[in-house]
């Protein structure tokens, strides 16, 4: 399945959510991403679920250098997911 997002061709996303799957896609991710398209905003939130130890793809990471705001959605999970992030930070912004 492809990331679910809203976007303009040529354009940056205004909000990237960022999740880790099972514990935090349902509730209140919905909530905050259907209420940021209701405003009109454009926003990138993957769908895909990364696994445990699994790279973060091209496709995300393109999506958060393209997004001006970040917005982490806290949860028991979301830690493994930024292990994955912070360890492909370096080959990306040396």
């Amino acid at each position: 399945m492809a990331p679910n997002r809203e976007r303009t061709s040529g354009t940056t996303y205004q909000v990237f959510l960022s999740f880790r799957g099972p514990d935090a896609r349902q509730g209140i991710t919905d909530v905050l991403y259907y209420a940021i398209i209701d405003a009109g905003i454009r926003v990138f939130r993957d769908d895909e679920e990364i696994q445990k130890g699994e790279d973060i793809g091209e496709e995300i990471l393109r999506a958060i250098e393209e997004s001006r705001i970040f917005v982490p959605i806290f949860s028991i999970n979301y830690a493994s997911t930024m292990e994955n992030l912070l360890g492909s930070l370096p080959e990306r912004f040396p």
